[in-house]
């Protein structure tokens, strides 16, 4: 089995020439199996995965500091008398 750097910006190309693609950003390596539609919509997925997953902890990190802000110290029932 052998390995073909290729760069092209012809879709259709791509899309017939590859079976695989991998994608460098930010210092991480992806592999995605499939043509080049495969891949991006695999990508638009993941990213659209981790956007929902930053919304959600950014969410529940914001419940959280209200949380402690609103208890941090006790609840006047928690006090001992």
């Amino acid at each position: 089995e052998k390995t073909v750097v290729l760069v092209s910006h012809d879709r259709g190309f791509l899309n017939d020439t590859s079976t695989a693609t991998m994608f460098l950003h930010n210092k991480r390596l992806r592999y995605y199996g499939g043509n080049y539609d495969t891949f991006v919509k695999v990508r638009s997925d993941h990213r659209a995965n981790e956007d929902a997953t930053r919304a959600n902890q950014s969410q529940r990190e914001g419940h959280l500091k209200n949380f402690i802000q609103k208890f941090g110290q006790g609840h006047k029932k928690m006090v001992k008398p």
